[in-house]
């Protein structure tokens, strides 16, 4: 990928299915769709030279064993799907391939995603010597699919809530782990809030460019917006995205209202909120789905690998430095407590123990980063008031005690401008 400089965009969002009323029989729409789904994905594995391909790319090796292609059997996630590769000498790779689909929009944008997961792993490795997989091949992408190879990493994920279950010397292993990796994070700061991007020309040099992510895209190039100065113009860009796609009459049609206070208020929040608006702060990379599955672990929970960089970006320290998803209490985040969790409070105390004290207090204050991610990760989790009550108390912020009071103020304040903003042209 080249060097991006600033752009300017119109927003004109991409409709994903998950934001639209489903038909009467939805269980029916989704087999259907999801049988439908596979089928396409099979026809590309069965025109994908992935075996050929990699054995190209180490000349004179074979491949001893790859996986079945076989698309309902293969490990994958919401967005790729992987094929396990052994070479002759032992050596391991992993396909990871761009599945289409419903989820997926429109290839080019998956493929920024890829290209951009491939700079930043890249810059890991190469310049932080983080515990990453190593890129073996750039982009293939004169197929049905777009994919590239990576070395396989050893280990096991862990599953939902593992902080509270695992045993006392395991936890501590991998939140220590957590705590060096971060350490390295912290000692290479980048300038401007956006995604990192290779200079394209071999000169291992990395430029912050626009976000590239599948929120708050164009339809038509450029897709992506930014880079931005502040926290506060990354986040106003989203919800003024949403806004805007609420007008047009094509996100969250059914409950036009809610979702309108709800947007406009959170964008007026973060554009308030002090820590986010502080132009020109150093940035960090983050990992934008930090959820327990990322980490590839030993017995003993030594981190062998973190995984899934896709929709990586640059950001200021708050938000990457905020503990990582997968150390939360999952009830917490559905009931507004902004507590900390044992493992969060861990983390903190292994930062303070490592000297230091300012990534703890990242922590201590990452509430609101989590709370907006959330708030954004699809479904309803939009609409719930307890994610909203804890996001706004998390900036300090006094909240009603109530979705209803809530909506009370919003009225008054905004009533009139969304019955003009529904009522424009520009909602045709």
């Amino acid at each position: 990928m080249g060097t991006v400089g600033h752009v300017t965009v119109i927003f004109a969002p991409i409709i994903f299915m998950t934001q639209t009323p489903m038909l009467a029989d939805e269980d029916y729409i989704n087999h259907l769709a999801r049988t439908r789904h596979f089928e396409l994905l099979q026809e590309a594995l069965e025109v994908l030279d992935v075996r050929g391909t990699a054995e190209a790319l180490r000349s004179g090796r074979r491949i001893s064993h790859c996986a079945e292609l076989e698309s309902r059997s293969l490990p994958a996630g919401w967005y790729n799907v992987h094929v396990p590769i052994i070479f002759d000498d032992g050596v391991k790779w992993v396909a990871r391939i761009r599945q289409g689909g419903f989820h997926s929009g429109p290839r080019d944008i998956g493929r920024a995603i890829l290209l951009g997961e491939i700079d930043v792993l890249r810059w890991l490795k190469d310049v932080v010597g983080a515990p990453v997989p190593k890129v073996m091949s750039g982009l293939r992408i004169d197929g049905p699919a777009d994919y590239y190879f990576q070395e396989f990493l050893p280990g096991s994920t862990y599953e939902p809530d593992f902080h509270r279950t695992i045993a006392e010397a395991k936890l501590r292993r991998t939140i220590t782990d957590l705590a060096q990796f971060f350490l390295r994070i912290s000692d290479h700061p980048l300038s401007g809030i956006g995604s990192l991007y290779a200079d394209g020309h071999g000169l291992n040099e990395w430029t912050v460019g626009p976000l590239i992510n599948n929120i708050c895209v164009n339809k038509e190039r450029p897709y992506f917006p930014g880079p931005f100065n502040t926290a506060g113009e990354k986040w106003a860009c989203i919800f003024n995205d949403y806004l805007k796609a609420i007008q047009m009459r094509s996100l969250h049609s059914t409950r036009t209202k809610l979702a309108y206070y709800i947007y406009h208020w959170v964008r007026q929040a973060v554009l308030s909120y002090p820590p986010y608006n502080i132009p020109n702060e150093p940035t960090f990379l983050l990992h934008e789905d930090s959820k327990w599955d990322i980490m590839m672990v030993d017995e003993e929970g030594a981190i062998r690998g973190l995984i899934d960089w896709e929709r990586a970006s640059v950001s200021i320290g708050a938000e990457a430095f905020a503990a990582p998803f997968g150390l939360m209490n999952s009830e917490a985040i559905f009931s507004g407590d902004n507590t900390l969790s044992a493992a969060e409070v861990q983390l903190a105390n292994t930062y303070r123990t490592l000297g230091r004290p300012d990534l703890a207090r990242y922590v201590e204050g990452g509430k609101v980063y989590q709370r907006l991610a959330y708030i954004c990760s699809g479904g309803d989790a939009w609409s719930g008031y307890p994610q909203l009550r804890g996001l706004g108390q998390a900036m300090g912020l006094v909240m009603p005690d109530s979705m209803e009071e809530f909506m009370e103020l919003q009225e008054q304040k905004y009533k009139e401008e969304l019955e003009e903003l529904m009522s424009s042209d520009t909602a045709e």
